[in-house]
């Protein structure tokens, strides 16, 4: 295998995913610096359910999602912005490969690819196995792997582009998340349709006049 090596390290760019694999399992990690959304939620805090947490996320991260549902119950709009863009940047900083660098570095590879009559070339790229081939007919095509073997990022000449693969780390971080939503933007819906249906019952009640 052909090593290419430059300034930048594993780490900087794979190593996030690796230490999610830690987030995922520990539960525990402190995201109030990085994930854009400082936690609010405290036992006592009465926007957020004292469900206890079984997934695998992290606890304030967690409890950061139930509070988003919530707030968007109130507005009753499923998944606002504030939620999507919370989700997006947690999984990019915790989770996912830097696939921008990785793509960054590629690049010129592409533009300036030799023709290798369709053979593979494969080579390692900052702890990434890289498939290299440039066939007569279409152009240059790139496979790129994580150490695990998971296929995270292609780019094929027919289309001309590149294409995101998610990994098994992103897509249980996305079902749990949005799991997590779900069940507290339901528990918050149905507790404002209780309250407005017990509102309305009372505003009868008073005008309610009875003769004997």
């Amino acid at each position: 295998m052909i090593n290419i090596s430059n300034r930048l390290s594993v780490s900087s760019i794979y190593g996030r995913q690796t230490r999610s694999a830690d987030v995922i399992q520990t539960g525990k990690a402190d995201t109030a610096k990085t994930d854009g959304i400082k936690s609010e939620a405290t036992d006592e805090s009465p926007g957020v359910s004292k469900i206890k947490n079984t997934s695998s996320l992290p606890d304030e991260v967690f409890e950061n999602i139930q509070r988003l549902a919530k707030e968007d119950a109130k507005k009753n709009i499923y998944m606002d912005n504030e939620f999507v863009s919370y989700i997006n940047n947690y999984k990019a900083q915790h989770i996912s490969p830097d696939r921008s660098r990785l793509m960054m570095m590629l690049n010129p590879m592409i533009a300036n690819a030799q023709y290798t009559n369709g053979q593979p070339t494969f080579f390692s790229l900052l702890d990434f196995t890289v498939r290299f081939s440039v066939g007569a007919m279409f152009g240059a095509y790139v496979s790129v792997r994580d150490s695990s073997g998971e296929e995270i990022l292609t780019y094929s000449p027919s289309n001309g582009r590149w294409v995101s693969l998610p990994t098994k780390a992103e897509n249980q971080f996305h079902d749990e998340a949005t799991g997590v939503y779900y069940a507290a933007f339901e528990e918050a819906r149905a507790e404002i349709r209780a309250q407005e249906a017990g509102g309305a019952g009372s505003v009868a009640m008073t005008g309610f006049n009875a003769t004997v």
